[in-house]
């Protein structure tokens, strides 16, 4: 369940999650990227908003979390497989914006909007992937199957991102991995996928 937020304005909840998450950022943020990314994130999430509105579905609220942006959706507007296609817009959205910044020559933009959609497709919650999988599973075998799959995959993908993690940061000195790791572990067991009133 979403927490409360500290800033409600028409269909924008903003939550104290995300207040911490901007701290968080703007603290580690050491080559002043911290603007890129909000956009490039603004980006994500716009492709997101526009496939479902295309798809005819109906946007409840827009929630701004320490998980990031999650879009609340009416359960009933869209078919399993136009859930997919609006769990994968995003990162698909990512991904081509890359593709636009690197012919710009603007690498490390690029390279961030790259790594952002590539990062949300891993199988897990809450990341695009594993709600992209969940949506498949449902829709070939059924709802209980899909949780039992995302669940199990949500917890490898942060098991192996934390193994990886641990070397990296003892040898590299980049803590990234064993982060990200950490953060999807503690969301592992996080129900996104709300029959009724899916999050997306």
């Amino acid at each position: 369940m979403l927490t409360k937020g500290l800033l409600n304005v028409g269909r924008l909840t903003v939550t104290g999650g995300f207040f911490l998450l901007l701290a968080a950022l703007l603290c580690l943020d050491e080559r002043g990227l911290i603007g890129t990314l909000f956009l490039l994130c603004a980006v994500h999430e716009a492709f997101h908003l526009v496939t479902i509105l295309l798809l005819g579905g109906h946007v409840k609220q827009l929630y701004l979390t320490g998980v990031g942006a999650e879009l609340l959706l009416d359960g009933a507007s869209l078919s399993y497989p136009m859930e997919v296609a609006a769990a994968l817009a995003g990162p698909a959205g990512s991904v081509m914006a890359a593709r636009f910044l690197a012919d710009a020559g603007a690498l490390p933009a690029a390279g961030l909007s790259l790594a952002l959609g590539l990062f949300n497709l891993l199988p897990a919650r809450p990341l695009d992937g594993g709600r992209a999988l969940y949506f498949v599973l449902a829709w070939a075998l059924s709802p209980a199957a899909a949780d039992r799959v995302v669940a199990a995959s949500s917890w490898l993908c942060a098991l192996l991102l934390c193994l990886l993690g641990v070397p990296a940061a003892r040898f590299s000195g980049n803590f990234t991995p064993l982060l990200i790791g950490l953060w999807l572990l503690l969301l592992a067991k996080r129900d996104v996928c709300v029959y009724n009133s899916r999050r997306i």
